[in-house]
Order: C-alpha cells, then sequence, then structure tokens
C-alpha cells in the first residue's frame, strides 16, 4: 500500500509523538513523591523511600524495609515449592507478589532469589513454571546445591544437611 501522505505530514506527525512519548516517560518514572522518607507501616516494620540523585552510577528510587524479628508476630515466610511443579521436574509455579502479600496474609514482600522459568512468553506470566538460580532454604530444606559449593573445610555441602 503507498501512503498519500507527504513527507510534511510524516514529519508533523512525528513532532507530535515524540514530545507526547517523552511526556508519558516522564511521567511514569520512579519517584518517592507522597511517600515517607521513613514510617512505621505494622509494629517491628518500618518503611522508607529514597530518591536517588541522579549521577553516573545511578539514579531511580529505593524502597526499603527495615524489620525487627523479635518483634511480637513477626515471622519469616518462604515460598514451598509447588508439589505441582515438582512433578513436572521444576519448583515452582510463578506468582504475583501481590497475589502472594495478600493469600498469605504478609506485611512485607521481597523477591529474594533470581530465578528461570519455562515461559512461552516474552516476559515470565503467573503461573508459569520456575526453579531457583540460587540455592534457597525453606522448611529446613535446601532447594538445590551446585556441584561446586563447599560447606567450611573439604566436605561438600549436601541437600538436607
Amino acid at each position: 500500500m503507498v501512503s498519500n501522505l507527504s513527507w510534511a505530514s510524516h514529519l508533523f506527525s512525528g513532532a507530535v509523538v515524540v514530545p507526547i512519548a517523552a511526556l508519558l516517560a516522564l511521567s511514569i518514572a520512579p519517584t518517592c513523591s507522597g511517600r515517607p522518607a521513613a514510617a512505621e507501616i505494622f509494629e517491628g516494620i518500618t518503611y522508607g523511600c529514597k530518591q536517588l540523585e541522579p549521577n553516573e552510577e545511578a539514579r531511580g528510587v529505593v524502597h526499603w524495609v527495615r524489620i525487627n524479628l523479635t518483634a511480637p508476630g513477626i515471622a519469616l515466610y518462604v515460598t514451598s515449592e509447588d508439589p505441582t511443579a515438582v512433578s513436572q521436574g521444576w519448583q515452582y509455579r510463578l506468582r504475583r507478589v501481590g497475589d502472594v502479600v495478600a493469600r498469605e496474609h504478609l506485611a512485607v514482600a521481597i523477591n529474594g532469589t533470581l530465578f528461570y522459568t519455562k515461559s512461552n512468553h516474552l516476559l515470565p506470566m503467573s503461573g508459569d513454571l520456575a526453579n531457583a538460580v540460587e540455592p534457597v532454604v525453606a522448611d529446613h530444606t535446601i532447594s538445590h546445591v551446585w556441584l561446586d559449593t563447599y560447606h567450611r573445610g573439604t566436605r561438600p555441602l549436601a541437600a538436607g544437611w
């Protein structure tokens, strides 16, 4: 199909699209606007947000939590392996952080490990099968150990040790 638009029309449409895209990108840039520098959100849990000054090494926002592990009601939760995923040779089914927080009644959730996934999508989706990249300890069990992982001394660290 041949376009009936002149070169001036193409130039004008590009001149309109670029500023709109730039405004959209700036409007969704991460900031700490409206968030506290530090505030206790639950007993024993302090949340903070810090806007990094842009420089050659970094820019953006850091969200942090300080958790008093001795405060009443505080406990660590580590996602257990999914039995269905394990039966298929994987460890987990991916879940969105917000879904985990709601279902497990958590105050704070942090993705604590990297993973690789069996995904048919460009980005991993909730429900995709996944394995942890690094060893994970949950329910007194080590998920897996790389062959070159050693305990103090010369004995290899064995799963369940």
